[in-house]
């Protein structure tokens, strides 16, 4: 208890006159070039609690980039390493935390903030840094090169300095991505890594999308510079709805895939090289790449092998599929896409655009025969086609085809 009331009578002495309103907005000022505003400072000296109400930083006038920053309070805890050298850790709350900010555009790749400093000094008092936590709010960041804007809402962070890099883990209500015309939302994430000069790993990185969970583990090598590289591993259950939503599609489809998948991404370029899918008795295994198309979209192709089909039809063998495409304009265009099995080919064209629009052919062909022996069928004979054309917008799409039978 003495010792308590020491070291609230030295905060109150020593660090006091350094935390009023005035000098905290102008410190913040100082050390970041923008326009500062502190309510309030209340000094809890029992406590060892500094908390500074309503803080404002306004952006940098004149400018697109940088920081706009509100919070109803920030917490910061001081814990006493030694009162009379005048050296504390300080750890931080920020609770409701709205935040803009906007990467500036370099031609190149941009500086590391890597190592970060264990301590610092402000005036006479030598300061370390402890943990930092962003309690509720909403972040925005919008990076310009690629295009893109993040936003997350309902933060629970915890960040702590550790030997010049950064350990970072909590959870998010929902993490927003809006990229080459596409938006999608990511729910209920939760992230467990640590940031370096070199590499961020990614321990784990769980979410839901679409109301199902998928978990990610990898890392990013080169992560502060223009030519960085993604390794990665993601697994778990992916919706159909999600994959049509993807693609440019609104339909809510029924269903979900079981995924495993092992992907890079570099030079503009994702690839995947290991790709194993299951939904029921359905399975396949294969690639996929994508690679920037003209400037504007991505150039898609998929190659899978060992599509097993369900039920009886398992007796047609592992089949293979190829497919490519681009997106363009919030949509797909899928200019060749082909599946074979034993007996059966399956043939797929045309294009799923954004608002549910579609237009796609596909071309069905079997030989009955072959189908027969693969199936134990007995003697069958007859070489059958169908075409089918699927068209419509909205949700009430129009099936128009046309079955022929050739003995």
């Amino acid at each position: 208890m003495g010792t308590a009331l020491v070291a609230s009578w030295a905060i109150v002495r020593l660090y006091g006159p350094a935390f009023t309103r005035e000098r905290v907005a102008d410190l913040l000022t100082d050390a970041l070039g923008q326009p500062a505003r502190v309510g309030a400072v209340r000094l809890r000296p029992l406590l060892g609690r500094i908390t500074l109400e309503d803080l404002e930083i306004a952006p940098r006038p004149g400018s697109p980039d940088g920081l706009a920053l509100r919070a109803a309070a920030i917490d910061v805890s001081l814990d006493i390493a030694s009162v009379w050298r005048r050296q504390v850790t300080v750890s931080a709350v920020a609770r409701d935390l709205r935040l803009d900010f906007t990467v500036p555009a370099t031609s190149g790749g941009g500086g590391s903030p890597f190592p970060l400093p264990e301590s610092f000094d402000a005036g006479p008092v030598h300061i370390g840094i402890g943990r930092l936590v962003i309690a509720g709010g909403h972040l925005v960041i919008r990076l310009p090169e690629p295009a893109m804007v993040l936003e997350i809402a309902d933060p629970a962070i915890t960040a702590r300095p550790t030997r010049g890099d950064l350990d970072v883990s909590g959870r998010v209500g929902a993490f927003r991505v809006d990229a080459l015309g596409r938006r999608e939302q990511f729910d209920q994430v939760t992230l467990d890594g640590r940031l370096a000069a070199d590499v961020i790993r990614l321990h784990q990185v769980g979410w839901r999308w679409h109301g199902d969970a998928l978990r990610l583990v990898g890392e990013v090598r080169r992560p502060w510079v223009a030519d960085r590289e993604v390794v990665l591993r993601l697994d778990g259950n992916l919706a159909l709805t999600a994959l049509a939503h993807l693609a440019g599609s609104e339909q809510t489809l029924d269903g979900k895939i079981q995924l495993a998948l092992d992907g890079r991404w570099a030079g503009q370029t994702l690839r995947v090289d290991d790709l194993q899918a299951r939904m029921g008795d359905t399975r396949l295994r294969g690639r996929f790449e994508a690679t920037p198309h003209d400037g504007a979209g991505m150039h898609l192709r998929l190659d899978l092998r060992d599509i097993a089909l369900p039920g009886t039809l398992a007796g047609l063998g592992p089949g293979t599929a190829s497919a490519e495409g681009r997106t363009r304009d919030g949509g797909l265009d899928l200019t060749r896409a082909r599946a074979d099995w034993r007996g059966l080919g399956l043939s797929l064209g045309g294009r799923v655009a954004s608002g549910a629009a579609l237009a796609l052919h596909a071309n069905l062909t079997a030989d009955l025969g072959e189908m027969g022996r693969a199936l134990s069928l007995g003697s069958l004979t007859g070489r059958p086609t169908a075409t089918a054309d699927l068209t419509g917008h909205g949700q009430t799409p129009t099936l128009e085809g046309r079955v022929t039978i050739a003995n």
